[in-house]
């Protein structure tokens, strides 16, 4: 099972992107509030995104981490949804 959840990266202008990433609950170890990205500039906000937007880092069992929208409350409540994806 996955779990869809949206990513936040800079790109090459600094800009700040929005992409859909796919994790699997069980290779999450932790999950964190992420608060370098609470100040960002009007300029390297996506359009559209409340600057009250919070952030968490979610931390892989391959020792890697990806940036997340959301709190870490609204993260594990959808790593803990049973809800499947339909393909």
């Amino acid at each position: 099972m996955v779990v869809r959840l949206v990513e936040a990266r800079f790109n090459e202008s600094s800009k700040l992107c929005l992409e859909e990433v796919y994790i699997n609950p069980e290779h999450v170890v932790v999950v964190e509030p992420e608060r370098l990205l609470e100040d960002l500039s009007e300029a390297s906000r996506p359009e559209g995104l409340d600057p009250r937007q919070q952030f968490s880092k979610v931390f892989l069992s391959l020792g890697t981490s990806k940036i997340i929208v959301g709190s870490p409350t609204l993260i594990e409540a959808k790593l803990k949804s049973r809800q499947l994806l339909k393909g």
